[in-house]
């Protein structure tokens, strides 16, 4: 989720919130990440990490998302 909100503070209304699931099953999360990886991409964002990455909790894919979302952020995308 947490990312569902960084995308959403990026770009205003690209994340729907009632797409998202609130519980913890593992489809569940992967449906979840495979949504706000979407999302980043739509607003330009260059993920390279997969769903699965997100939801086993990889620092190194994870931080390049934070990046690239960054990136568009400030503009250098």
């Amino acid at each position: 989720m947490t990312f569902a909100y960084l995308v959403e503070a990026i770009r205003k209304g690209t994340i729907d919130f009632s797409l998202l699931f609130q519980s913890g099953n593992e489809e569940e999360k992967l449906k979840n990440a495979n949504y706000v990886i979407s999302a980043g991409r739509k607003i330009g964002a260059v993920i390279f990490a997969l769903p699965e990455d997100i939801v086993e909790v990889k620092n190194k894919m994870i931080l390049t998302i934070f990046a690239a979302l960054m990136a568009v952020d400030l503009g250098h995308s």
